[in-house]
């Protein structure tokens, strides 16, 4: 005989009141989705468990929470993360069913333990892939991470900023705030590249704004990615792979404050700076840029004291030097003049003893025919007279012969004189007190010095070209 739908649902009503009657169970889920009304005071979630094969489940079930919301806020104190979907969670449920809404199960309890134990595997087990996948750019060194974005140098001033922020949120704007109303009158160029913040798709977006700033045209200083929050934090997003990842192969530094003040995510670990809000980073910039600012300073005073001081001293050195090179000057001078009037000497004195010799020759020579006359005619007789005649015009052509070439002599003698040069307009060079002849003596990093006839000219040579 059929019986009617509510007749059905209360047999199976009655059926799991028998069942589960003074039963609870400690089940882990994955939450599927949460829909919270304060207002009223309850709670729905969706609690599934997924299938290997991707899209899949293999089981469902709704669990509400009446009146009794503060095992929410618990939770959300004690792990420091949202309520949210994505999340495995350890329950403890009681079984109800409905004849209207069907079967369902009642929230007795929310262990927060559990999912931080959940979440920090997870953590760890991306800092394990981060250190196998990237060794070159993340170490763990005494047991604390340290990434390559953190051995960045940052620039001496801090100026062009990438800021990573949702749009409109509030942790952007007090960054803003901070930086802008400096008392020192600091400027700064900031680009904004907007990102979500929270979510499923938060860690993606801003992997993606962080590709963008390395892409811009612009070069940035420094890269800031800041958030605001309310009292549960969702940092979630902040400890995922590809953001991580992201961060470590960025070569821009990266200060981040996304409002926090227990947590910390891997975000911050392996950035170059960590602050625990968004005002902080401003903070720390303005920090930075006070100490350039005094370096600057002390560099300008140092140098204002030093070049009084390097000035006299090139002064002294230059004077010194001048003083030097007169003196050496004036020595060489009148070196060269004393070598010019000792070489005019010698000159003048061989050529008189040259003149002395050819005379003696002469008279000797005379003396040596008047001794032969007397014996030549003692023993000719014959011819005697022609003889003599003979003798005395050619002793005569040989006196000639020799004072016509002591003559030559003489003008050869003056003609050479290197003063007679002198005055034709040569000069005599030198090299270190000694005579150049030829291109092969000469020095080019040596003074050359040019005796004139009223004077010497010392002068550095500049190129030599052979002939």
């Amino acid at each position: 005989m059929p019986i009617l739908l509510s007749e059905l649902n209360s047999m199976i009503q009655a059926t799991v009141e028998q069942q589960f009657r003074g039963q609870s169970f400690d089940v882990i889920a994955e939450i599927g989705q949460v829909t919270i009304k304060r207002d009223k005071q309850q709670a729905h979630i969706g609690l599934v468990e997924k299938s290997e094969t991707p899209g899949k489940f293999k089981a469902r079930l709704e669990a509400k929470l009446w009146r009794n919301l503060i095992l929410i806020d618990q939770f959300e104190k004690a792990t420091g993360q949202p309520l949210k979907a994505g999340l495995q969670v350890l329950f403890k449920l009681s079984v109800q069913y409905h004849p209207e809404y069907g079967i369902s199960a009642q929230v007795l309890h929310i262990d927060p333990n559990y999912t931080i134990g959940a979440l920090a595997q997870e953590k760890e087990k991306t800092v394990q892939k981060l250190l196998i996948k990237h060794p070159d750019k993340l170490k763990m060194v005494d047991g604390m991470l340290r990434s390559h974005n953190q051995s960045l140098p940052l620039p001496l001033i801090i100026q062009r900023i990438a800021l990573i922020t949702a749009k409109g949120a509030e942790g952007g704007i007090d960054f803003l705030d901070e930086l802008m109303k400096n008392r020192q009158g600091y400027t700064f160029s900031i680009a904004p590249f907007f990102a979500v913040m929270q979510g499923e798709t938060a860690a993606e977006s801003i992997k993606q704004a962080i590709v963008q700033v390395f892409l811009a045209q612009e070069k940035f200083d420094v890269i800031v990615i800041v958030r605001g929050g309310g009292a549960a934090l969702d940092l979630h997003a902040f400890d995922q792979f590809s953001l991580v990842e992201a961060i470590l192969k960025c070569p821009i530094p990266i200060f981040t404050g996304i409002g926090h003040t227990r947590n910390v995510s891997l975000t911050d670990q392996v950035a170059h700076g960590a602050y625990k809000s968004p005002t902080k980073v401003a903070e720390v910039i303005l920090h930075h840029q006070e100490n350039a600012e005094s370096i600057a300073l002390g560099n300008w005073q140092s140098i204002q004291q030093r070049v009084p001081l390097r000035i006299q001293e090139k002064t002294k050195s230059i004077n010194s030097l001048q003083l030097t090179a007169t003196a050496s000057a004036q020595g060489r001078l009148s070196a060269a003049k004393s070598d010019l009037q000792n070489l005019q000497v010698n000159i003048q004195t061989d050529a008189l003893g040259l003149i002395r010799q050819a005379q003696t020759d002469a008279q000797q020579c005379w003396k040596d025919i008047s001794k032969s006359i007397p014996k030549n005619i003692q023993l000719q007789n014959t011819g005697i007279a022609q003889f003599w005649k003979t003798i005395v015009k050619q002793g005569a052509e040989k006196v000639s012969r020799e004072e016509l070439a002591v003559k030559n002599m003489t003008q050869f003698i003056e003609a050479h004189s290197p003063q007679k040069w002198l005055n034709r307009g040569f000069g005599i060079l030198k090299q270190q007190g000694k005579t150049i002849s030829s291109l092969t003596q000469l020095h080019t990093d040596t003074p050359l010095v040019i005796q004139m006839k009223d004077g010497q000219i010392t002068t550095q040579i500049q190129d030599i070209q052979n002939d």
